[in-house]
This record gives C-alpha cells, sequence and structure tokens, in this order.
C-alpha cells in the first residue's frame, strides 16, 4: 500500500539556517495555468518546474556527515545520487533533479553530490465514494487539516490511478505520496526518517 509523507520538523531533515542564495521572495507564487487547471504555484503542484526558477545554490546549518540522503530543501527534497537513482529505476524520466551546490556548517562542501528532487506527477487518484475525510472550504480538495501525519487517514485510492508510479502529488490532496516500493528502499536504508501513514488502494 503506498504511503502519505512528510520529513520530521527538524534538523536535519529540515535544516535549520536554510538559505536559498541568489533566491527572489515569490518567484514560484505566481498562478499557472495546467491541463485546463489554473494552479496557485508550481511547489506541490505535481507539475514540471521550469529549470530557470530554481536555485542552485544552497546553505544548510548542519554538518555535511549528519545530513539524511533525503532532506527539506524548501524548494523540494535535497536528495543524493543513492535517491535519484533509485527513483529513475522506478520511474525513469519522469521527476525532475536539479544541480545543486550545497554549502553545510562551516562552509564545508559534502563529499556526496547534490540534487533538489521536484515530484512531477499530479494524479486523481482519490476514491470519492470510498474516502470520507472531509472536504477542505470550497469542496474541490480534501482538508490537509483534518488529518495528523503518522495517524491512520480515511482515504482510499485508486489501485489503476498510481499503477507505476513512484511519488505523487494528488490535486485534491496536496500531500506527498510514495510508492510501497520506494518508501521500503527509504526504510530500509535509512536513508531519512519520514513521518508517514499508509493509504489503502483498491
Amino acid at each position: 500500500m503506498p504511503y502519505v509523507v512528510s520529513l520530521v520538523p527538524q534538523s536535519p531533515y529540515i535544516p535549520s539556517g536554510l538559505t536559498a542564495i541568489g533566491y527572489t521572495h515569490g518567484t514560484f507564487s505566481k498562478p499557472f495555468k495546467y491541463d485546463e487547471e489554473w494552479i496557485s504555484s508550481v511547489l506541490n503542484s505535481g507539475t514540471p518546474m521550469d529549470p530557470e526558477m530554481v536555485p542552485r545554490r544552497h546553505a544548510v546549518d548542519v554538518k555535511a556527515e549528519a545530513l539524511p540522503d533525503i532532506f527539506s530543501l524548501g524548494f523540494g527534497y535535497g536528495v543524493t545520487d543513492r535517491v535519484r537513482e533509485k527513483v529513475e529505476e522506478l520511474e525513469p524520466g519522469v521527476h525532475q533533479f536539479f544541480d545543486i551546490e550545497l554549502t553545510t556548517k562551516g562552509g564545508r562542501r559534502p563529499k556526496k553530490r547534490h540534487w533538489l528532487l521536484h515530484i512531477c506527477n499530479r494524479l486523481d487518484a482519490i476514491d470519492p465514494e470510498k474516502t470520507t475525510l472531509p472536504l477542505a472550504p470550497g469542496g474541490l480538495e480534501y482538508s490537509v487539516a483534518a488529518y495528523t501525519v503518522g495517524e491512520p487517514i480515511d482515504m482510499v485510492l485508486r489501485k489503476e490511478a498510481i499503477e507505476g508510479k513512484c511519488m505523487w502529488i494528488d490535486r485534491k490532496f496536496m500531500e506527498h505520496f510514495l510508492s510501497d516500493e520506494l518508501f521500503d528502499f527509504v526504510e530500509k536504508n535509512g536513508l531519512t526518517k519520514f513521518y508517514s501513514t499508509k493509504v489503502e488502494a483498491v
């Protein structure tokens, strides 16, 4: 079964002193149209990002050796080659990986290469007839506020909609989803610590 995930809200999973060098505030907050749908921001949208928008230099106030293989860069996941290779194995050529220059505590550069991972699957996978999670005001999306990460969630996904996908964002629930195969890879290899909730898929 797939998982809804978020990172543990503490360093090094969400590094303190996180700075995107050269980033202009509001860059990602421009509404755009995608497949006849208006989206307020490319972040957490599951749609491709213009490479020219992406900050390529980042600094974190965490020791290089303490960084896990998956952590938050604010604009997406910071990941190592090991994670990139697994995602590409499961879904070749789907998600975006932007080469970044990372500086850690003390001005050190990590030995491992790092990428900014941007999820590029926007699905409509939630089965409305089997999902009892309440809708948010306006009735277009399910309420993120109505559930707690790590706790059971009253949601059922349509298996055919997620077939062959390893990570995605649902257009009616703006959280990150991982397939059981990718999640198990992360867990078994200790690549990061997610808060996670299993979701039924039928």
